[in-house]
C-alpha cells in the first residue's frame, strides 16, 4: 500500500510540475520552445495510444499527429539559436 501511495504521489507531482513550469516563463523564445515540446508530446501520445491499442487506429488523426511532429521538429534548430 505504501508503494502504491508513493507511486501515485510521484505521478501527480510529475504531471503538475511541467504545467507550473510554463507559468513563470518570461522569455518568449523559451516559452515558444516549451510550447513546441508540448505539441510534440501531445502528438506522440496520440500515436502511442494507437500503437498500444488503447484507442483504435484513425488514419486522419495519425497523419495529423505525424505532421505536427514534423513541423515542430523542423522549427527546433531555429528556435535554439
Amino acid at each position: 500500500m505504501m508503494i502504491k501511495r508513493a507511486f501515485l504521489t510521484f505521478v501527480f507531482l510529475s504531471s503538475t510540475t511541467p504545467a507550473l513550469a510554463h507559468q513563470g516563463v518570461k522569455n518568449p523564445a523559451v516559452k515558444a520552445r516549451m510550447d513546441s515540446m508540448v505539441a510534440i508530446k501531445t502528438a506522440m501520445k496520440t500515436l502511442d495510444d494507437m500503437a498500444k491499442g488503447r484507442v483504435p487506429f484513425a488514419k486522419e488523426a495519425a497523419q495529423k499527429a505525424s505532421s505536427a511532429i514534423k513541423y515542430q521538429a523542423a522549427l527546433a534548430p531555429v528556435s535554439f539559436r
